[in-house]
């Protein structure tokens, strides 16, 4: 990732916290463009109560989506939760996103009508056995009542290829339209 990317994810990182702080989370406003979901059979294989799901755009796959109530899984996708106080509404007072490379802190939005929690992180948009930061992605999870996260990771930007994939706004609007 080079400076210039880098002080740019720093910026909007710093606009999206000062934009939420004190004030009541915001739903997801635009919509999302049309995407389909296709069967991925190794994420989350053999975790109990768990579908991951490729989503397309395009006919390009541009990311995953997952629904599991496993704490095992969510470790996997590298986010790690800081419990809400006893009494809270919300099961999660913080969220962290881990990649390959950096930790990222989830910046606090409502997903699927529930609290959630997005960031822009670094990731790999190859299929090389050795992570390698290759891309700019957005990664969201929120909970339901029933103790499950709902989990996506969408690609924005290709950084080795130079090319955008999809905009902030139309990952967010995905990753709030799947349930």
């Amino acid at each position: 990732m080079t400076l210039t990317r880098s002080l740019q994810l720093t910026a909007l990182f710093l606009l999206t916290a000062c934009s939420t702080v004190g004030s009541a989370l915001e739903p997801v406003a635009s919509k999302a463009p049309a995407y389909t979901l296709s069967a991925n059979t190794s994420l989350g294989a053999g975790q109990p109560d768990t579908v991951c799901r490729n989503v397309q755009v395009k006919r390009r796959t541009v990311g995953v989506y997952c629904r599991s109530s496993s704490t095992a899984l969510l470790q996997e996708l590298g986010v790690s939760v800081t419990p809400a106080d006893p009494g809270d509404a919300s099961p999660a007072r913080n969220v962290d996103f881990a990649t390959g490379m950096s930790q990222y802190s989830g910046t606090p939005r409502r997903l699927h009508g529930r609290d959630g929690f997005t960031a822009e992180v670094d990731c790999d948009t190859g299929t090389g056995e050795v992570y390698r930061a290759t891309g700019t992605c957005l990664a969201a999870v929120s909970f339901d009542d029933a103790r499950r996260f709902h989990y996506t990771q969408l690609t924005l930007r290709d950084e080795a290829a130079g090319k955008q994939i999809l905009s902030p706004d139309d990952a967010l609007a995905i990753a709030d339209a799947l349930d």
